[in-house]
């Protein structure tokens, strides 16, 4: 008996399936268990947890865990993923990215040992040390050769707070580096203080009352240099000289002007030093207002400036610009060319022109023609017998319409019938023999 190609594959199949046992198919690793959570500061979270090993997975079968920070709204969205060996994770959370009074992590257990899938998750909720609040607007904190000089504006001003800083991060070095702000001022509405905080570290800064917190990234900014402008024929050659912080940091600089109340923009990114000035052009007829400031690129701790005050240069006076000149002078120009060809063309249009008849009055000159014609009558004898000599003389006369004349011998007969045409070639004669056809 011959088997079917089919029935041969499917028995294939299934004896494959029974080599397997249903314990090793598609088996999950256990999850994390007894998860907890200790707040090590305002900053930074320890989340720990417990596993327990299979008797049936493999000792030299390594073991990760994945962490998931997910909004407590939307869990598929996560805010931060992580892994470890170790079965705790550490890591700071500031309200700024994470503006949550709760922190929801999901803990898995992996593994890339054939056999074994992921486990599924173990959920833990965490409330922060205080309530979140946004306590202060607009934090910036100014590069001094000593320090950071920040400021800001309180949301309440009668609200007690207290400013503590740190460099972030998530050893213990750096959370024992907390410190308080220090020398605090008051200029109008702004706050301020000093923070002896590394230029070149990333600062934290915690804004708490005895009942709220709130915990961010500061905006640091740097103090910004002149902007030289210099004339230099039809250009404005601007330059300048960078801060003393961030050497290593590309900056740009950025610069809006207007020209003859025209608005422009351009940016001048500092490649390794070389590019700090540049021209622009330069009409002389405008006033020019310039405005400028200072940032660093992606690549760099992100550092600002203020917008400078406005620099005016030059003054707005008026010029005859050759494009102005151009506008007006073609158009007479062409004006009066057009002016003279038509003068011309009408002193010579004799040249262009010459006298012509007029049709009508051909079309005239025959139908008088075959009037004339219908009129005539001769005598009989002139019709049968051939023209003769006459010895009396011809009078010529023109026709009433003055199409044609008609010649008359001086016996009172017609003779001939001339068209108007031709008569600048007849006159009347007074010969005593005319011959006539």
């Amino acid at each position: 008996m011959v088997l079917a190609p089919e029935l041969v594959g499917f028995l294939c199949a299934a004896a494959l399936l029974v080599q397997v046992s249903p314990g090793e198919a598609g088996r999950h690793l256990p999850p994390p268990t007894t998860l907890s959570f200790k707040w090590i500061d305002s900053f930074t979270v320890n989340v720990s947890w417990s596993w327990t090993r299979p008797e049936t997975l493999t000792k030299g079968c390594e073991i990760k865990y994945e962490i998931h920070l997910v909004d407590l709204t939307d869990p598929k969205q996560v805010f931060d993923k992580a892994q470890t060996t170790h079965k705790y994770y550490i890591n700071y959370y500031l309200t700024q990215k994470v503006n949550q009074n709760k922190l929801k992590f999901n803990v898995y257990t992996l593994s890339e040992c054939s056999g074994w899938n992921q486990s599924k998750p173990s959920e833990i909720t965490i409330s922060r040390p205080k309530t979140y609040a946004k306590l202060m607007q607009d934090f910036k904190c100014l590069y001094e050769s000593d320090g950071l000089n920040c400021s800001w504006i309180p949301v309440n001003p009668s609200s007690d707070l207290s400013i503590f800083y740190r460099h972030c991060g998530k050893n213990e070095e750096d959370i024992r580096s907390l410190g308080k702000c220090d020398q605090p001022y008051r200029i109008k509405d702004r706050h301020g203080c000093f923070l002896k905080a590394d230029r070149s570290r990333t600062v934290c800064v915690l804004a708490e009352t005895k009942t709220e917190m709130e915990t961010f990234n500061p905006q640091y900014m740097t103090r910004l240099t002149r902007l030289n402008i210099r004339e230099n024929g039809d250009y404005l050659r601007l330059s300048w000289t960078f801060p003393e912080v961030g050497q290593d940091c590309t900056w740009i600089y950025s610069i809006v002007y207007t020209e003859c109340d025209e608005e422009k923009s351009r940016e001048f990114p500092d490649l390794e030093g070389l590019n700090r000035s540049v021209e622009i052009p330069y009409d002389k007829c405008c006033e020019y207002k310039f405005q400028y400031k200072l940032s660093t690129n992606d690549y760099c701790k992100e550092v600002s400036s203020d917008k400078s005050d406005v620099i005016t240069y030059g003054e707005r006076k008026p010029c005859i610009r050759p494009i102005t000149v151009v506008a007006i002078v073609i158009p007479i120009l062409l004006l009066l060319c057009l002016m003279l060809s038509c003068y011309c063309f009408n002193r010579n249009k004799h040249i262009f022109f010459q006298n012509v008849e007029d049709p009508s009055r051909f079309k005239n000159m025959l139908n008088g023609l075959m009037v004339k014609k219908s009129n005539l009558k001769l005598p009989p004898a002139a019709l049968s017998s051939p023209p003769r000599p006459h010895s009396l003389p011809l009078l010529w006369f023109s026709d009433v319409q003055g199409h044609g004349v008609q010649a008359i011998d001086g016996a009172g007969s017609s003779l001939r019938y001339t068209p108007a045409w031709k008569r600048r070639a007849l006159a009347v004669t007074c010969s005593q023999t005319q011959e006539v056809p």
